[in-house]
């Protein structure tokens, strides 16, 4: 099964939270509503020499590969839903695609529907080995994520950079060319009952 999403402007604000339990307690407290929760695995890709493009295969609720391509504007996401991983990871091989890096995180989606807004919101909260969480508000334009995020009182955080400059900002090596995976030790630590 392949469905498609033309190529789209990403508008969302990234924020590293310290407190996942308080900062979703809150969210919930404001007319967030849970929706599911997964882990996820992606292989990243490089394509060729185009700096600002690469491709992700993902793995979690549904399996995705999808070409992101940094533009003036922002990310620009074509994706494509596919129905396997592993074939998937495949194919790409025989095309002469190798992964630079594979990555777990542990996410668990919501999504804010309130009057104010336009169209609901969607609101992850992902886990990832080594820097914790990091919330993550997705809207369908800028001013509904800017709206959203003062309806849910998050104004006071402090706006985060994309998963691997967190990395780098932490003083950890770049994830773009190596692995990030749970121990099992973790996933007992950071799972909710």
């Amino acid at each position: 099964m392949i469905s498609t999403m033309p190529g789209q402007l990403e508008h969302e604000v990234r924020f590293r939270i310290d407190n996942s339990e308080e900062v979703i307690a809150k969210l919930l407290n404001r007319g967030v509503c849970f929706v599911d929760e997964y882990m996820q695995i992606r292989a990243v890709f490089d394509v060729g020499a185009n700096k600002g493009t690469w491709l992700r295969l993902r793995k979690g609720k549904k399996t995705t590969l999808a070409i992101k391509q940094v533009t003036e504007q922002g990310t620009e996401e074509s994706e494509v839903e596919v129905s396997s991983y592993e074939d998937m990871l495949q194919i790409l091989a025989n095309l002469g695609f190798t992964p630079k890096a594979e990555h777990q995180n542990y996410r668990r989606e919501y999504v804010f529907n309130h009057s104010s807004l336009a169209d609901p919101v969607n609101i992850t909260v992902d886990t990832w080995p080594e820097i914790g969480h990091v919330l993550e508000v997705e809207g369908a334009d800028s001013e509904q994520v800017v709206l959203a995020i003062s309806l849910l009182g998050l104004g006071s955080l402090q706006p985060a950079s994309a998963i691997w400059d967190i990395y780098e900002e932490d003083g950890r090596p770049s994830i773009l060319d190596r692995d990030l995976s749970f121990s099992d030790d973790e996933v007992e630590d950071w799972r909710y009952s």
